[in-house]
């Protein structure tokens, strides 16, 4: 297969007819009907003012209704969800320097294919055993995940398909799991499920070791039925991997052939790309003094 699709770029262009095919029939936006519930959804924040959003025009709400199979009583619960967890939790998005989160990338932590996965769907790949907690908090790590998030919740298409998570636990160690407290599990709970427009579609754990049954045994209770149908578990299994993602789309590490893709390149994107630099700022957060639209 061709690898020329690596694109080191968010996919802002409008979705193609066959995405917003297949949103119609999955999650009810109906090109025809869009406006007025866009509209319905905009009366709701404005008359119950259970929150202040930062935007109210269409292309901001939209990214929450496809969240939300075009249910506006359960988008705007979604928004005030969103904007609770932003006032309740302000270490992820005050003072973020993302010139030094991008470190997580160059050591591996955090990881984005600069392609979509078989399905169309973006892929972010966490290694967990990578992180340094001495050169990186955790809640340094939460910010960048987030940030991520954000930056990835601007493509229409990752609006209306959702994303997908690997999450692989080779040299995770009790020292790192130690930071990993009820408090930030509990954090990472309102992300996956009710604190985000981005959609996760699946959840892969590779590599998992008793320290991961552990913390997950502690987290599990709080799941809901339809989020553990979305996690699955491959131990070293690659095959196991493989039913659910194709090895083309997957690199060398995971028993896939696509060639390791180079982290600098989204970096110097990420860096320069001033339409993402002005979207986190306006969604309120705040950079160091050093940093500039240029230095993202």
């Amino acid at each position: 297969m061709s690898h020329q699709d690596n694109n080191y770029n968010l996919d802002l262009k409008p979705p193609s007819p066959e995405i917003l095919q297949w949103a119609k029939e999955n999650i009810g936006e109906d090109p025809e009907t869009r406006n007025e519930v866009i509209s319905k959804l905009r009366n709701i924040i404005f008359e119950r003012q259970e929150c202040t959003p930062h935007r109210t025009d269409d292309v901001f709400l939209l990214r929450f209704l496809r969240s939300c199979k075009f249910d506006p009583e359960a988008t705007h619960s979604l928004i005030v969800e969103y904007y609770n967890f932003k006032k309740n939790n302000p270490q992820f998005f005050v003072n973020v320097n993302l010139e030094k989160l991008t470190g997580l990338l160059t050591d591996g932590v955090i990881s984005t294919p600069p392609y979509y996965e078989g399905s169309g769907r973006r892929m972010v790949i966490h290694r967990m055993g990578k992180w340094d907690p001495e050169k990186y908090s955790l809640d340094e790590v939460y910010q960048f995940n987030i940030a991520i998030m954000e930056m990835g919740i601007l493509e229409p298409q990752g609006q209306i398909l959702g994303s997908i998570a690997i999450f692989d636990f080779e040299d995770y160690s009790l020292q790192q799991a130690w930071y990993f407290t009820p408090s930030y599990a509990y954090k990472s709970i309102q992300i996956l499920t009710k604190a985000f427009p981005m959609k996760v579609h699946a959840i892969h754990i590779v590599n998992e070791s008793y320290i991961f049954d552990i913390i997950f045994n502690v987290v599990k209770p709080f799941l809901s039925t339809s989020v553990l149908e979305k996690i699955f578990f491959h131990g070293s299994d690659l095959e196991s991997l493989h039913k659910h993602i194709a090895p083309e789309y997957l690199p060398p590490r995971y028993g896939g052939t696509r060639p390791q893709h180079s982290i600098e390149n989204w970096i110097s994107i990420w860096r320069n790309n001033q339409v993402v630099f002005q979207e986190l700022k306006d969604l309120g957060y705040e950079f160091s003094e050093n940093e500039d639209a240029n230095d993202v």
